[in-house]
């Protein structure tokens, strides 16, 4: 296995999309990218469900894990197994 995410629901709230989901890593794997279905990010929440003493991932809007754009991609670095929610704000 390796890392996968999943689009849960999404709704409309003012002018913004709001999308959200969840994301799994196997034991081996630290991040992959999640595709928002948004054309741009403007704000991210994260939530951890697995570790509860893992570090923050870090997290890169509008890119992959590679730094290269594409917009509506959320990148994803965290620690080995950690698995979470994760919920985007944007068009």
């Amino acid at each position: 296995m390796s890392f996968t995410s999943a689009v849960s629901g999404q709704t409309v709230m003012g002018n913004m999309k709001v999308v959200w989901g969840t994301f799994t890593n196997d034991t081996d794997d630290t991040g992959g990218d999640i595709t928002t279905g948004l054309c741009y990010i403007q704000n991210v929440v994260i939530n951890i469900t697995s570790h509860v003493d893992a570090a923050v991932p870090k997290i890169f809007m509008n890119q992959t894990n590679a730094g290269v754009a594409s917009n509506g991609t959320l990148g994803i670095i965290n620690q080995e197994g950690v698995d979470g929610t994760w919920l985007a704000f944007g068009v």
